[in-house]
């Protein structure tokens, strides 16, 4: 007989209620056995989740286990909201079983939605992720941390005609720093992380502990897997999957959400700096809730990923297997050709009247980010922004024979756009935005960790810089590339550092 199946045999022997009576099990996890049962007294459907210790297991592991469950119930027990689902009844027969009674969802969980229906429609999709959003603000507002939200937590059931979403297990919830009482007994230990890491924040994968922004990190990444039924991090590894999370890459957002202003409100949750993550829960509700998401049809996904996460519940070491490839993949470095595209963007008064500098950089964050989506829907990296200028990676992580002509159509294309833009907003507001660009290839030398950087990027910033209005200047390397399908203009030599020798630049003509 299986462990498995001697678990289940003796929850069945010893559990022995006058209130409850078992069925069948439903599920089961890494922290516990979950068991459809009826209410006695009511005849109503509940779900029991049992924590039932194997004999052979360690004392110091059970007691972690122990205190993992009960943590569960006793967060579970401070939140009422109708998009969580409610804790209504907890015991524990002898040492070895514990459990917790929590009312039984009729319906699948989103993450088998996902596998056998595909993506929600853009609607449903933010229907169902305004309730998990409006759940997490209630958790966080009662000073919880979720730290495990993903497809297989939230559960999905019809009550008529409209989906609700239903968020399960808080097992690995904690307190956010300020709700923590003198007595509080962390649960993530030493060297130890919990959650799963294709849906963890970046600081929740350092051991930094969690906020309410980490919580929103992965609203975020479940948003985007609703929309293209795709997870929006994988890997072939945890290695792999900790690369994308840890690194300065900022999450792709599709090609097709670009322009759509939920790109932008994602933008803004999914940034990798914790620091930086500056949106807070409520604020995030109210303008998701005002976003027209009828306007957003067919195939949202990028089909380059079709792979699925693996979304099991982890704890990681750094002295187990996980830590072995954590080391792996820290010290993975090699080096690769890319093509560096540096924008500047300036603002050039065309009037004798007082402006209003709001209005002007509303409409230099608005051309930014509509250079931002042109050069990611040619395959671009977005590697940040700094003040006026804007840098960008083609080749990166994922090269390809086209990526420096793709480079020079994504600035090309730019320059363009923004000249209508301007026509348009040049009268009302009496400013225009200019584009200045500089493109440079070399070979990085990359670390797996860490966003290439380097005298390439250096040298594209700088040719920028000394670009005039709607200017690009390329290097000679990125010259010889694109010479047998584009026309150059001779620009002149400069030293644009005394640690480079002096080189030709040249003007690519638009």
């Amino acid at each position: 007989m299986s462990l498995s199946q001697f678990s289940d045999q003796l929850i069945h022997e010893q559990f022995s209620s006058d209130q409850y009576q078992l069925l069948h099990k439903i599920g089961e996890g890494g922290f516990g056995k979950v068991f459809k049962a009826i209410q006695v007294n009511t005849g109503q459907h509940v779900a029991i989740k049992f924590l039932a210790i194997e004999p052979h297991c360690e004392e110091q592991q059970k007691q972690r286990y122990i205190e993992r469950f009960k943590r569960e119930t006793a967060l579970s027990s401070q939140l009422q909201h109708p998009n969580i689902v409610r804790l209504l009844d907890k015991g524990q027969i002898n040492d070895d079983l514990l459990y917790g009674v929590f009312e039984y969802i009729e319906g699948q969980s989103l993450r088998e939605h996902l596998i056998q229906e595909g993506a929600l429609n853009a609607v449903d999709a933010k229907e169902v992720m305004l309730q998990v959003l409006d759940a997490l603000v209630h958790a966080h507002q009662n000073g919880i941390v979720h730290r495990d939200i993903k497809p297989a937590n939230i559960m999905l059931t019809k009550t008529g005609a409209k989906t609700h979403a239903k968020i399960l297990d808080f097992g690995i919830g904690t307190l956010t720093q300020d709700s923590r009482q003198a007595d509080f007994n962390t649960l993530t230990l030493t060297q130890e992380t919990l959650g799963t890491p294709s849906y963890s924040a970046p600081e929740q994968l350092r051991g930094e502990p969690a906020t309410e922004k980490t919580d929103l990190y992965v609203w975020g990444l479940v948003f985007l897997e609703c929309l293209t039924g795709l997870p929006a991090i994988t890997g072939s590894s945890i290695a792999a999957v900790y690369h994308k999370q840890l690194s300065d890459m900022q999450v792709s957002i599709p090609s097709s959400l670009l322009g759509h202003p939920i790109a932008a409100l994602l933008r803004r949750v999914l940034i990798k700096n914790a620091t930086d993550r500056v949106i807070t829960g409520d604020a995030l509700y109210q303008e998701v809730a005002l976003v027209n998401m009828s306007n957003l049809v067919g195939v949202l996904a990028d089909l380059r990923v079709q792979q699925q996460a693996d979304d099991d519940t982890m704890i990681m070491r750094d002295d187990g297997p996980a830590g072995a490839s954590m080391q792996n993949f820290t010290a993975h470095i090699e080096r690769k050709q890319i093509t560096v595209l540096a924008m500047r963007l300036s603002s050039k008064v065309l009037t004798d009247k007082e402006l209003d500098l709001d209005i002007v950089d509303t409409l230099f964050r608005s051309q930014r980010n509509h250079c931002i989506d042109i050069a990611t829907r040619y395959g671009a990296t977005h590697v940040g922004n700094l003040a006026d200028s804007v840098l960008f990676y083609f080749g990166y992580p994922i090269a390809s024979d086209n990526d420096t002509r793709l480079c020079a159509r994504t600035i090309l294309d730019a320059i363009s756009d923004i000249a209508k833009r301007n026509a348009l907003t040049q009268e009302a507001h009496g400013v225009q935005i200019n584009v200045h660009a500089g493109i440079h290839a070399g070979v990085f030398t990359t670390y797996a960790t860490a966003m290439p950087e380097g005298h390439i990027a250096n040298t594209a910033m700088a040719l920028a810089r000394e670009a005039g209005e709607r200017q690009i200047l390329c290097s000679e390397e990125s010259r010889a590339i694109l010479e047998p399908y584009s026309e150059f203009e001779y620009f002149g030599e400069k030293l644009l550092s005394s640690n480079l020798s002096k080189k030709t630049y040249i003007q690519l003509k638009r």
